[in-house]
């Protein structure tokens, strides 16, 4: 069957199961997954993902699993991700930020340990940390009990206490965009993306327990970062950096509410250079009106719309037409054959100056 913008597969009592197909002949959910999570390997990836395609074959929730134990495994090999705090202390000896008042008045009292001081200590209670936690208890169902995996997880599972999940993953979702991960620990990047599947991110139930072998995914949503990433990889190579919303936030109204997010922002240094919205259908007028919206805060000429081809054409195709007051808005139609086609599509906008370049 066919059921809006969800595909997946879900068991039965009877051993049958219903498969939900993807709207778009070619599809290939499993392939945008593995793709987002940017592990290197192309050609092992595209093998998995056609081996796993959802709609077209017999998906198993254990392959991401599998893939978030590697990136943990990672991880391990390297050092937990944490943020300096500032801690208030009292000592016997100078460390560092000493409030001198306090200090010597508490030494002409005589009091025990009389610095009073603030030092930097690591703190590891953080959102990704977290974000990891709850992903490695909910694998454990998964694992095989006190296997070599099974330990890892549970040591993760155990490490940090309960958080309201939907705020962890908000907070870390931003700071992705925000690429406030990478760096010196960018090898997080990987299992939080992974971790993001496994918690129900792209439409898998949130909770404790993922019951049978049931996946749902919410195509709208895993499509929009799959272009998006697909934009990330291709541009950064340009000098071209893509995020979510405006940087700093813009607003419609002028007492700052109703925030104006796109879906996608190319810079240039600090100048916008081009703006563009994703869509999992066929673009409507309400569609349009949105994008124009975008453009005309940007302060540019020209707008892009994304979505996917409609009869599982193999080349991009490409429109344009012009607002009454000279605004460009291009449809850009990517081939749903995979990343491969995504990537060949936005490099020829950039090579058409659709991004400029």
């Amino acid at each position: 069957m066919e059921v809006g913008n969800i595909v997946g597969l879900i068991p039965l009592e009877n051993g049958n199961s219903i498969r939900i197909s993807p709207k778009y002949q070619g599809i290939n959910i499993v392939d945008m997954m593995l793709y987002i999570q940017g592990i290197n390997n192309k050609h092992k990836d595209r093998q998995i993902g056609e081996q796993y395609s959802l709609g077209n074959g017999t998906p198993d929730i254990k392959l991401f699993i599998n893939v978030f134990l590697q990136h943990l495994k990672v991880i391990e090999g390297h050092s937990l991700k944490f943020e300096r705090t500032k801690e208030h202390i009292r000592s016997n000896y100078v460390k560092g930020s000493v409030n001198w008042s306090k200090t010597k008045i508490n030494i002409k009292k005589r009091v025990k340990n009389p610095i009073d001081t603030k030092i930097q200590v690591q703190n590891y209670e953080i959102p990704e940390n977290y974000l990891l936690a709850a992903a490695a208890k909910k694998a454990l169902n998964y694992t095989t009990r006190f296997s070599p995996d099974w330990m890892l997880l549970n040591k993760w599972a155990e490490s940090f206490g309960k958080v309201d999940l939907l705020s962890v993953l908000r907070l870390v979702d931003k700071r992705l965009v925000q690429d406030r991960i990478s760096g010196a620990r960018s090898y997080y990047k990987n299992a939080i993306i992974s971790g993001k599947i496994i918690l129900g991110y792209y439409g898998i139930e949130l909770g404790d327990d993922i019951e049978g072998e049931a996946l749902l995914v919410n195509t709208p949503d895993l499509y929009e970062e799959f272009v998006r990433v697909g934009c990330q990889t291709v541009l950064k190579e340009k000098g071209i950096f893509v995020t979510k919303s405006f940087s700093p936030p813009e607003f419609l109204f002028d007492n700052g509410s109703c925030e104006i997010i796109p879906d996608l922002v190319f810079y240039k240094g600090d100048s916008v250079i081009a703006v563009g919205d994703v869509k999992y259908k066929e673009p409507d007028s309400k569609d349009y009106y949105q994008l124009y919206t975008y453009i005309k805060k940007a302060g540019i000429k020209a707008g892009i719309i994304f979505s996917p081809c409609k009869k599982g054409e193999s080349e991009p195709k490409i429109e344009s037409r012009k607002s009454f007051d000279n605004i460009t808005v291009y449809d850009v139609l990517i081939p749903t054959k995979g990343s491969e086609e995504l990537e060949k599509t936005i490099r020829l906008i950039n090579e058409k100056g659709i991004i400029p370049r």
